[in-house]
């Protein structure tokens, strides 16, 4: 999946797409699957999860902004301790 960054609205939606397909998945429910996808792995409180719950009502293309920004730190922090 493309994870970023983006420059536009159709570019997040895109990355969705073919994240939400990589997880076979579909794309109404796909910006959450992706989102989810990006936290995963991640040890999350009860507070955390309350958060994320809240996000997961926010429109499409801010999750997929999302996922991709934690993907992209990710990267980064792995290439930081190679």
């Amino acid at each position: 999946m493309n994870a970023g960054p983006f420059s536009t609205e159709t570019e997040a939606m895109a990355g969705v797409r073919a994240r939400a397909t990589a997880l076979g998945g579909d794309t109404i429910a796909g910006a959450r699957a992706v989102f989810a996808d990006a936290l995963d792995g991640i040890d999350l409180g009860a507070y955390d999860r309350r958060i994320v719950d809240w996000l997961t009502n926010l429109d499409q293309p801010t999750l997929a902004v999302l996922a991709g920004i934690i993907d992209r730190a990710r990267d980064a922090s792995r290439r930081r301790t190679a």
